[in-house]
């Protein structure tokens, strides 16, 4: 298993269901056989044409409909079809993280299938300063940051757990607050599964998908 450790895979296999009662509620427990798995990850080429169809598809971003925690991402096709490419996709994202016309999704996906190697590109992203003092792309690229720098680290920087109040103390210098973070921890830090990982506004699949469970929300 550990050689198709966060890598696309196509899977064969047998899901039995089974009826149980648990603290007096009806639940079923599911058992996955796994007959076969092999890497089905898309090309460097098939990444790359995803990644022009995002300069014409435009992605509305990030919408909060019930604060703190009840965040709608809107992902279009293409972003969903890169996130769940595998980790190789990760590289060529980055080789495009300057471009300016899909940088807030470039950065939105990184947070949903990225790792370490993805947490300071998205930090130089940020932008320290109030509300009136930085524009409204930066104030969207800062939210976004923040949203994609939370499932990555599954830190309490900006909200705490990951999905609570917000700290004050960092709400206006979200640059700052990250670089801090960052610097503490970049010679020991793995994106890993598990954790104290309240925040889970990404979809089911990416860098914590959950075994067993194939909705798409």
């Amino acid at each position: 298993m550990e050689r198709f450790e966060r890598k696309r895979v196509n899977v064969d296999g047998l899901l039995e269901e089974e009826p149980m009662v648990a603290y007096g509620t009806q639940m079923i427990r599911r058992k996955i056989t796994i007959r076969s798995m092999e890497r089905s990850e898309l090309s460097e080429e098939s990444i790359e044409g995803l990644v022009a169809q995002l300069r014409v598809v435009s992605w509305r971003g990030p919408e909060n409909h019930c604060t703190p925690v009840c965040w709608d991402f809107a992902f279009t096709d293409p972003m969903i079809e890169i996130l769940q490419s595998g980790r190789g996709a990760q590289g060529i994202l980055l080789a495009h993280m300057k471009d300016q016309s899909i940088q807030d999704q470039i950065v939105m996906l990184l947070g949903g299938m990225g790792d370490e190697e993805s947490i300071w590109p998205i930090i130089e992203t940020l932008t320290d300063g109030s509300e009136v003092t930085i524009d409204r792309q930066a104030k969207r690229l800062n939210l976004i940051g923040n949203l994609a720098l939370t499932n990555l680290t599954v830190s309490e920087v900006i909200w705490h757990h990951g999905g609570g109040v917000s700290f004050d103390q960092c709400g206006d210098m979200p640059r700052s607050c990250w670089s801090k973070w960052w610097l503490d921890r970049k010679n020991s830090f793995k994106v890993d599964v598990g954790g104290d990982r309240i925040y889970t506004n990404y979809p089911n699949y990416g860098i914590y998908a959950q075994f067993g469970d194939t909705s798409v929300p």
